[in-house]
């Protein structure tokens, strides 16, 4: 298993610089937030399961031709990359989900612990609703739009309230070397959920400089 490297990515940067500050200045503490960059995956995925979620509604549906499950409004996602979140209802109006399209939990849910050094990193709540980030020097919250367990992506939207690109759209990648979990933030600034799929492909053979020049971010079990 290889150790985790302190990246310069954009969240890792934010809640450094912050914390230099707080170090200078004893009244002032740093509440930065934000996300990693990099570039992130081809959201090509073929005939995987897209699951696409809302917190605000129980209505669902299935594309049965395309395997693709969404929950929600906004299931409109990454046509331009080949990627087909629509979904269909019957002719009466209902909706109707195929159980064989392999819908479920998101595989990354849980509680995960980010180091950036000695006493210091981010802890990262994920479900299928959201990907929250807390750590000492500020927080970030991500509501998930959308996930695919097979291409193993994440599109979320940052909340209205975030410091650093409130509004705006990530997609978050992820690998497994082994037992050992890693993410990247393929891109952090998109307007669009369009835009948050098509971003350049981040490298899950390469954990060393697979994402967008730096390294993929470990992940440990919150026990």
């Amino acid at each position: 298993m290889r150790t985790n490297t302190a990246h310069a990515l954009p969240f890792c940067l934010l809640l450094l610089l912050s914390s230099a500050a707080a170090c200078s200045d004893d009244d002032s503490s740093a509440t930065t937030s934000g996300s990693s960059t990099s570039t992130g995956p081809d959201a090509t995925t073929g005939n995987t399961t897209v699951v696409t979620t809302a917190a605000d509604t129980s209505t669902t549906a299935s594309d049965t031709g395309t395997g693709a499950t969404s929950t929600g409004t906004g299931t409109s996602t990454g046509t331009e990359t080949g990627i087909d979140t629509g979904s269909t209802g019957t002719s009466d109006g209902s909706t109707a989900t195929d159980s064989s399209t392999g819908a479920g939990a998101l595989e990354i849910a849980g509680e995960w612990f980010e180091e950036f050094g000695p006493g210091m990193g981010v802890t990262h709540t994920i479900d299928e609703l959201q990907w929250d980030q807390l750590s000492d020097f500020g927080d970030a919250l991500f509501h998930v739009d959308s996930y695919d367990n097979d291409a193993r992506w994440v599109v979320a939207q940052g909340d209205a309230a975030n410091e650093f690109f409130p509004g705006l759209w990530s997609r978050f990648d992820w690998s497994w070397d082994g037992d050992a979990l890693y993410y990247c933030t393929a891109i952090y600034d998109a307007e669009t959920v369009e835009d948050a799929l098509g971003a350049p492909a981040s490298d899950p053979g390469d954990l060393d400089v697979g994402c967008g020049g730096f390294s993929w971010s470990l992940l440990m079990p919150v026990r």
